[in-house]
């Protein structure tokens, strides 16, 4: 339908040369970006793209042509719903993970099956059954990265309200609208407010903000806000979230710590010798950190930036993933409870039909204690159980 829909062809569509002309032909200007593999100007048409997003942001009267392009360019859900079909015919499911696969830590899909980033509540989670006996207990650490966040910048007040069972996602969109926001009856605010906690946590600025809320960021319905509003947004969060600001200017002011031979010890961490040792022992690593003096910019690998926004966000993602893979050990270790997998900051097991509801309490507690290394820090858990992964 959306494709039938669409004034534009669909061979148009799926063809990066003919869209950028199409593009050309109906006035717009033509995002373009930096090869990172040839060094040359290509079309910024991925769906993260900076320009591609902002050109959409500013036409809405397109969203028809940015969905169809959108659809025709994916076949991921058909790929996967095939790959489905045929492990199905083989006999269990498999659910492979690299056990380190992004750079701070956390686990990836593997063996060309990402079983990490199936939709929330759509067919093909659904379509994973549980044996004979058993059901599929699953439990997510309820706002994991605003609460480490909140905890390692100091909010004392976010804190509280975490503490108190309070939702801070409405509390942060009751501030940003001006009237009360109640998850039950503002649905769609309160994910705005969501959308506000996570973005801005890690230093986003207003211009991104803008693009993000215009295309409907993290599940939000789009917000249109013009550029004074977004500017007003972020330093209305800022100012309400100090703490976290101030933190962004610590961490900016240790990276020549990070840099340094001699260790320097900070809220629990060490850093020094281009890495950044965790709680547990394990560490964040930065090769080949240097200052790029023609840009002014602390620099890593191959060219990445690294600024106290982006540190911030390496840390919290870090202590999430520690949280985590102990709650993991922890969970497999108990009676009647096999851990099949986890995704991002969830546990998946299976669990005897008689004894899946006790579990599921069980595990719940478990996941709701903080760790030794951060006993002040407030943790939840919530999900349920099923015959097939649908939670």
């Amino acid at each position: 339908m959306v494709l039938a829909a669409c004034p534009v062809p669909q061979k148009v569509l799926s063809s990066n040369p003919q869209f950028a002309a199409w593009m050309k032909q109906s006035g717009l200007t033509v995002p373009m970006k930096e090869s990172k593999t040839t060094g040359k100007m290509t079309y910024a048409f991925a769906k993260d793209d900076m320009g591609y997003r902002e050109l959409q942001a500013e036409h809405p009267e397109l969203n028809g042509v940015w969905e169809a392009r959108r659809v025709v360019k994916s076949t991921i859900e058909l790929t996967r719903a095939l790959a489905f079909y045929n492990i199905g015919l083989k006999g269990l499911m498999p659910m492979p993970l690299n056990y380190y696969g992004a750079h701070t830590g956390r686990w990836s899909g593997a063996d060309g099956l990402n079983v990490q980033n199936l939709p929330r509540g759509g067919a093909l989670r659904k379509a994973i059954l549980a044996p004979t006996g058993y059901q599929i207990v699953v439990l997510d650490l309820a706002q994991i990265e605003l609460r480490i966040n909140a905890w390692f910048c100091g909010e004392l007040a976010k804190l509280d309200i975490l503490r108190n069972q309070g939702d801070v996602y409405s509390f942060a969109a009751t501030r940003h609208f001006g009237y009360d926001c109640v998850k039950d009856t503002h649905p769609n605010e309160r994910q705005f407010g969501k959308m506000l906690e996570l973005a801005l946590g890690f230093g986003m600025g207003w211009r991104k903000l803008r693009v993000n809320a215009g295309l409907g960021f993290m599940g939000t319905p789009p917000v249109l806000l013009t550029q004074l509003e977004a500017q007003s947004t972020v330093n209305k969060w800022r100012y309400t979230n100090a703490a976290t600001e101030t933190m962004w200017r610590k961490l900016t002011d240790l990276i020549p710590a990070i840099h340094a031979n001699k260790e320097t010890h900070f809220n629990g961490l060490i850093f020094g010798n281009d890495e950044i040792k965790l709680p547990n022992g394990m560490s964040l690593q930065y090769y080949d950190l240097r200052f790029d003096s023609k840009e002014g910019n602390w620099i890593y690998d191959t060219g990445k930036k690294l600024y106290g926004g982006i540190l911030l966000e390496n840390i919290v993602q870090a202590l999430a993933r520690i949280v985590v893979a102990d709650q993991l050990t922890q969970a497999d270790a108990m009676a009647d409870v096999r851990v099949v997998s986890s995704t991002h900051d969830e546990i998946i097991a299976l669990c005897p039909d008689a004894h899946a509801a006790r579990k599921y309490e069980d595990l719940k507690s478990m996941m709701s204690i903080s760790p030794k290394w951060a006993p002040d820090l407030p943790l939840a858990a919530d999900g349920g159980w099923a015959k097939n992964y649908s939670k």
